[in-house]
């Protein structure tokens, strides 16, 4: 989890340098590298600790959330643009970023994720029906 905060703090400040096309493909390819991992482990950790009742609640609100701030970013990215250089906007970006990381990393959150291999805990009953508990797969 927080090599994809500080892979892409470190990384965003470089797309303000003019190399061309192919280094900026290049950094952003590198800043999307460690995403699917972190998304693998968010999703194991949510699946691992929700009860099954409150399952598809909890994902759907976990899709829906996100989603309702992306409209913003180019809101926002457009308004900086008109007013600032695209190095300057891109600096910016990058001090946000930072400072998320900061944050990451000083927050006990990511440390608190559950230990994924062992089993899971029975959810309470739901509807007077026992709740069987998933097995986990081991890797």
């Amino acid at each position: 989890m927080l090599a994809v905060c500080w892979s892409t703090a470190l990384l965003t400040p470089l797309l303000a340098l003019d190399h061309g096309v192919l280094f900026t493909a290049l950094v952003i390819g590198l800043c999307g590298l460690t995403s699917p991992a972190a998304n693998a482990v968010i999703s194991a950790a949510r699946l691992h600790s929700v009860p099954d009742h409150l399952l598809g609640r909890v994902q759907t609100a976990c899709g829906i959330a996100p989603a309702l701030f992306v409209p913003f970013g180019p809101l926002v990215s457009g308004a900086l643009l008109d007013r600032f250089a695209a190095s300057t906007v891109l600096l910016l970006n990058a001090g946000v970023l930072l400072v998320l990381a900061l944050y990451s990393t000083a927050s006990g959150g990511l440390r608190r994720i559950p230990d994924l291999r062992g089993p899971r805990a029975a959810a309470p009953a739901a509807k007077g029906r026992p709740v069987e508990p998933r097995p986990v797969a081991n890797t």
